[in-house]
């Protein structure tokens, strides 16, 4: 689900253009949570230390052999020894429950206060950008959503029908030194502007019912019903039908298709590859709208 999700949030903001200046730092470090995401994948593969994790993770550490010089020292270094054992498992419990964590809460307290600070997220500049999809017109050139303004763009009334330049209000910034503000935000009470606080509304509320939630869920399938986990690793008996997860299913499609291993593993890195340089090459046109973009959007299709 998590993979899911990022893999929408990409395609959204692809389209809308949220990638352009400036935001290319934005977008960078959104790809670099995009690979963090599935690093965990990868690295809680072997965590249930079953049949298809185990040779999930076999096949995975076992890539690496194909980069000339360096590449059976990296096999061994991932696997802690000449073959998968317990140095492994060691190895990826580590990478997924400390190593991974820390590098994803660095990174993400660089992406969502540069999201904050470009005020992409502001309801009405999303807004804007519905109907300038929807209707193909209203398509600001100037990326940054104006300040105590108000935007003439197509609307819709609330019969259906759309009204033509019709002003829709941009929220204008509050005064933190209010006192009357100040005393809302203190009850946990929100703002139009900058929606409601963290705290206590999602880190005492729904944070704790979701960590508590998934604990039980994880607990209630390895108690109540172990098989469903998967048959223990066995390295003398390899399973007939190998098949990765649905989000790795492209990655095992190039590694059993392509017939030069070191090709395979070039084609795995050129997609992140990619995705970096985005913001950069596609910079060149400063319309956010994908109907303005079509060499983009068909390109990314």
């Amino acid at each position: 689900m998590m993979v899911l999700m990022m893999i929408l949030h990409v395609f959204r903001v692809y389209l809308t253009g949220g990638f352009k200046k400036p935001r290319e730092l934005t977008w960078v470090t959104g790809v670099v949570l995009a690979v963090l995401t599935a690093s965990f994948g990868v690295t809680g593969y072997s965590l249930p230390r079953d049949q298809i994790g185990y040779w999930a993770v076999k096949i995975v550490t076992g890539v690496p052999e194909a980069i000339p010089v360096i590449g059976s020292p990296l096999v061994e270094l991932l696997r802690g020894s000449a073959s998968v054992g317990q140095s492994t498992l060691t190895r990826f419990y580590s990478l997924h429950t400390f190593v991974l964590p820390l590098l994803t809460a660095v990174f993400m307290l660089m992406h969502f206060p540069m999201i904050r600070k470009q005020a992409y997220l502001g309801i009405e500049h999303l807004l804007v950008r519905t109907e300038f999809l929807a209707m193909g017109s209203c398509n600001p050139v100037k990326l940054n959503p104006p300040d105590d303004k108000k935007l003439s763009c197509p609307v819709p009334s609330g019969d259906g029908s759309i009204r033509k330049n019709s002003p829709i209000p941009i929220t204008k910034k509050p005064d933190l030194n209010d006192p009357v503000l100040r005393a809302k935000l203190a009850k946990g009470m929100g703002h139009n502007y900058y929606g409601e606080p963290a705290w206590p509304n999602d880190l005492l509320y729904i944070f704790p019912v979701v960590i508590l939630g998934t604990i039980a869920c994880n607990v209630g399938l390895a108690v109540l019903e172990p098989s469903m986990i998967g048959e223990p690793a066995d390295p003398f008996a390899t399973p007939l039908e190998i098949l990765p997860e649905w989000y790795f299913f492209p990655v095992f499609q190039i590694l059993r298709t392509v017939p030069n291993k070191l090709l395979g593993v070039l084609l795995m890195v050129l997609v992140p590859t990619g995705l970096l340089t985005v913001p950069f090459l596609e910079n060149v046109n400063k319309f956010q709208n994908p109907f303005r973009r079509p060499v983009a959007t068909h390109s990314f299709f």
